[in-house]
């Protein structure tokens, strides 16, 4: 079993309604495709074997559009990948390793729902929602001691000699050097 184009892209375009569908409002393919970079009728095809999967309900007509059938929770990547690569093709008898590798996939994406794809999207988009690393705590003398070694090098460092650019800093500079002498 492999994870198909089509696959992949259902997932995302479905990530795409849950968070555009706030509190059962319908999303146009339309919009999708636009956000997502999708083709529409490519997204028309998927959406129809979405939609025979009861993964997903149609509304027509103006302000149609499409909204999950179930709660993110509930809709899970298994139910995405056989909708959309199992539903018009016929399965072959694999043999046996192959035919438990698929299962043991299978069962995998079974505990992967929709929710947690939302969730993890929704931490990408959100700065705050990603914890800051913790900085180490330095001691008081650990923080004398590097105040020292930064005075250190920047008194080491070679004083830079002005040399005018113009009329006006030449004049300034003519000026410093009288007021020091």
């Amino acid at each position: 079993m492999r994870i198909t184009t089509k696959s992949r892209a259902a997932v995302t375009a479905l990530i795409d309604l849950a968070l555009h569908s706030k509190e059962g409002g319908v999303v146009s393919l339309a919009e999708i495709a636009e956000r997502r970079d999708i083709s529409l009728s490519y997204l028309e095809q998927l959406f129809a074997s979405l939609r025979k999967a009861e993964v997903v309900n149609s509304f027509r007509g103006p302000g149609g559009g499409y909204t999950l059938a179930k709660e993110a929770d509930q809709i899970s990547l298994r139910d995405i990948v056989i909708a959309i690569d199992y539903s018009n093709s016929k399965t072959t008898e694999a043999n046996e390793l192959w035919s438990s590798l698929e299962t043991f996939m299978l069962e995998h994406m079974s505990s992967i729902n929709l929710g947690m794809l939302v969730q993890q999207n929704l931490d990408k988009l959100n700065p705050l929602a990603i914890k800051p690393k913790k900085e180490k705590a330095l001691s008081k003398a650990a923080i004398a001691s590097e105040k020292k070694s930064i005075a250190a090098k920047r008194d080491a460092a070679p004083k830079k000699k002005f040399i005018a650019n113009s009329v006006f800093s030449w004049a300034l500079c003519s000026s410093n050097k009288a007021k020091t002498s």
